[in-house]
């Protein structure tokens, strides 16, 4: 009995609709975390003591990046899932994530998420309007600080420069720094480097407080996380993947913003997966819970 076409179609749309779903049903079976978020400090001990954490000083692989981060003794690392874990107790979001650096006696935190992109061209550095970016960066707040409200979150009141963005042209990085004021009073500096790479970029997020906070921390980390054999920006040639998008474009989706030429849109949208909710997150002072829960294994 020969099939009509329609059926054929039918037949093969619903096989696609199955693997699809079947392919989502394994990534989120593979990728699930636990979404109870410790209330306690007794739960933050047994959750956090279970996660698989690395200790500095050395080197930790950033295999995505092809790519290593140097870590002094003050940090506990994770990597893979248990940093996303981490950062969804922190904040109650998904934040893709490779690697998170916590620094123990201070607070602060460090994670990396690699975008492979393409190379990233830098000739539009010079139609960058900071002050721009900081204004519509405050209307994004307005508009998603209700979906936090309802999750129980602080919301934000105001954003402000903390360090206006610039560009190293000499290492092919991009860093910024924002100072964020929360409904409870409290404040965080939210900071970001850009470290282009050959064949994409690396964000580095650092969220502290701003007694943790210091220029230094960006400078320093920019010169740990270095491109591995082939992969440095400068090992670029000709045939090689360019981006769509150039820094502009790049540092507004860093931002969460909109702020570029309708016709990149679609492009960001790509690059918006980690940008999509609020990206200044307010700083939870972890650094004590670490400092008690491990100094109890020094013991």
């Amino acid at each position: 009995m020969k099939l009509s076409t329609k059926l054929k179609m039918n037949i093969l749309k619903a096989t696609l609709l199955s693997l699809i779903i079947t392919f989502f049903l394994i990534i989120n079976f593979a990728n699930a975390l636990d979404y109870n978020i410790p209330k306690t400090d007794q739960e933050w001990d047994e959750k956090v003591s279970k996660l698989n954490w690395k200790t500095g000083p050395g080197y930790i692989d950033h295999k995505k990046a092809k790519a290593s981060i140097y870590f002094s003794k003050e940090y506990w690392v994770l990597e893979g899932e248990d940093a996303k874990q981490i950062l969804y107790w922190n904040n109650g979001l998904e934040i893709p994530t490779d690697v998170y650096a916590q620094n123990i006696e201070k607070g602060y935190y460090y994670d990396f998420e690699f975008s492979d992109s393409g190379l990233i061209k830098i000739d539009d550095w010079e139609k960058i309007n900071a002050n721009d970016f900081i204004k519509e960066k405050r209307e994004t707040a307005k508009i998603n600080n209700p979906s936090r409200q309802a999750k129980g979150l602080t919301t934000i009141t105001n954003i402000k420069w903390n360090e206006k963005p610039t560009l190293d042209r000499q290492n092919n990085q991009v860093y910024y720094s924002l100072l964020v004021t929360w409904s409870d009073g409290q404040q965080s500096i939210d900071s970001k480097i850009l470290t282009l790479g050959r064949r994409g970029y690396t964000t580095i997020t650092l969220v502290s407080s701003p007694e943790s906070y210091s220029p230094a921390l960006l400078k320093s980390m920019s010169k740990n996380y270095q491109y591995g054999k082939n992969e440095k920006y400068t090992d670029w040639k000709s045939g090689d993947k360019v981006a769509a998008l150039g820094i502009g474009a790049l540092l507004a989706s860093s931002l969460g913003l909109k702020a570029v030429k309708p016709g990149l849109l679609a492009v960001i949208l790509g690059f918006l997966k980690k940008f999509w909710f609020i990206i200044f997150l307010p700083f939870i002072a972890l650094g004590n819970v670490f400092k008690k829960m491990f100094s109890k294994g020094k013991k």
